[in-house]
């Protein structure tokens, strides 16, 4: 388990099944910087050096290889670009790893070799948030190498197939103009696949390809959402308008033109949702009471903008349950019995180990697991990871890093005073060794200051020895900056103002946040 908050989040079904595998007897190998929740219930903790995962992966990579404990038969009926493989880790030795990762040599072999142990029904689990050093691509892929070299996907104990779903589509009833001006949120990175918002950021303020006067944002507190807010302020002040549909007064909400309330979860239809875990299945979220005052769903109020702008010809449906109900009787599903029940399986849709009438087809171009990526020598990029060393904090200086709360959900929650009363501040996790060194005890007051001199609110420190020496640790969410959230405001560190570099990877665009080195600052 790599650098995952497992057990500090609310993905209540992804814990559930956490907690039953250890309770059947799973082992657990935690690959993190802090000791976690799930740390603690890990047989081996490895305190990597952050920055360094890749070096680490790599060079199990490379031992998995050189004992030549790999799953031959597996990886020559599923896999290609094995002998480029090879021939790019040899180099990743233990010893190297061991220094640039500050573990032990021994640890390392030792936690692989734990592996191997038990292949194929191991995994290597990458976490969610993914978005770390700008390399997270590469990272991404060692992690699906190393799983495919152990053989885990689509055997039991490993990494399970995708259930079968083969669901119609509605046919489009409306034909819609072709956009004057292409998009721009893509970037120039060749495999973005979904809108960058740095990307839309960055041509707001500098008006090119072309200029952009105004902004709709539903439901997401930009401010809290991407690195470097004063860029974001920056962008906000070359806007004309900036329309806000959200619950809450958050930050955001508060920098807008024109506010729209929007209807919460238990005031609004979604759409159908198609669930897709071991086996698949449909499922509706419905209302369970009447909107609040004129609070509206967002599609509702997009529907009626639409209308007072004479683009009412282009609305598709009325109400969205008329979609769903559209949906439901193109898949052959009983809305009215799945609107009493909120979920209905998807029949035949369990297929989650290889068989010989059930074989894999993975996306790529050659419909294997690619250990060599020929998508990426065709741009110019790394056929196979390799190892990018990144800048380590300057002296006095400690790298941030940050997570989730199992009681608050980001910054959208933290405002609830009934979650209030069980968290209601994000302390600074500290080295108990360092902490002594400078004279801090646990509950004292700080503030943090970063490489371009932004000063955090004032904190409180938790002393621990669960932490390394270079790094803070913070929960995410908290530093509201909107008088509104009268019970946020202004309580708690903001990480995301601390965040004023970031790195993009190159191959798709996202940014990685952990590039961020702060000081500490004693308050009285």
């Amino acid at each position: 388990l790599f650098g995952s908050h497992l057990g500090e989040n609310m993905h209540n079904s992804h814990i559930q099944d956490f907690v039953d595998g250890l309770g059947n007897g799973t082992k657990l190998i935690v690959v993190d910087p802090r000791y976690s929740t799930a740390a603690t219930k890990s047989s081996m903790w490895l305190p990597i050096k952050p920055g360094t995962d890749i070096a680490l992966i790599l060079a199990w990579i490379n031992i998995v290889i050189k004992e030549n404990w790999y799953d031959h038969e597996y990886i020559a009926k599923y896999a290609i670009g094995f002998k480029e493989l090879k021939e790019a880790v040899k180099n990743y030795t233990p010893e190297w790893a061991a220094e640039k990762t500050d573990l032990p040599k021994q640890q390392i072999v030792d936690a692989i070799r734990e592996l191997g142990r038990y292949k194929p029904n191991v995994l290597v689990h990458p976490g969610r948030h993914y978005s770390w050093y700008g390399d997270d691509t590469q990272r991404g892929r060692a992690l699906a190498i190393l799983n495919a070299l152990l053989g885990t996907w689509g055997r039991k104990g490993g990494i399970w197939l995708p259930p079968k779903v083969n669901l119609a589509k509605l046919k489009k009833t409306i034909k819609y103009p072709k956009p004057k001006r292409d998009s721009l949120a893509y970037g120039d990175y060749p495999f973005s696949s979904a809108g960058i918002t740095t990307e839309v950021r960055k041509a707001t303020i500098s008006g090119q390809p072309y200029p952009i006067k105004a902004w709709f944002v539903i439901g997401t507190n930009l401010m809290k959402t991407m690195p470097a807010p004063e860029i974001t302020k920056k962008a906000i002040d070359n806007l004309d308008l900036v329309v806000n549909i959200d619950l809450m007064p958050t930050d955001m909400v508060m920098m807008s033109d024109v506010i729209l309330p929007a209807a919460s979860y238990l005031e609004r239809h979604d759409d159908l949702a198609v669930v897709t875990q071991k086996n698949a299945g449909i499922a509706i979220r419905q209302p369970v009471v009447k909107p609040w005052k004129d609070v509206k769903p967002a599609w509702l109020i997009a529907n009626e903008l639409c209308t007072k702008m004479g683009l009412g010809k282009y609305i598709e449906y009325k109400t969205l349950e008329e979609h769903m109900r559209k949906k439901a009787k193109l898949w052959n599903i009983d809305y009215d019995k799945l609107s009493k029940v909120g979920y209905i399986p998807i029949p035949d849709s369990y297929h989650p180990y290889i068989t010989k009438k059930n074989q894999p087809k993975f996306e790529t171009d050659s419909k294997k697991i690619e250990l060599y990526s020929s998508a990426l020598d065709d741009e110019d990029m790394d056929a196979v990871p390799r190892y990018t060393h990144h800048r380590e904090p300057p002296a006095g200086s400690f790298r941030l890093i940050y997570g989730r709360s199992p009681v608050q959900t980001f910054s959208r929650s933290i405002n609830n005073k009934w979650l209030w009363e069980l968290k209601n501040d994000n302390p600074i996790w500290l080295n108990a060794d360092i902490a002594r060194q400078m004279g801090i005890k646990n509950g004292d007051k700080i503030s943090l200051i970063n490489e371009k001199g932004v000063k955090s609110n004032v904190g409180r420190v938790k002393v621990t020895e669960r932490i390394r020496k270079d790094c803070i640790y913070l929960i995410h969410g908290f530093g509201s900056t909107s008088k509104r959230m009268t019970m946020a405001y202004g309580r708690g560190i903001d990480d995301t103002q601390m965040m004023t570099h970031y790195a993009t990877d190159p191959i798709c665009g996202t940014n990685g946040l952990r590039v961020n080195f702060v000081k500490l600052l004693k308050e009285s």
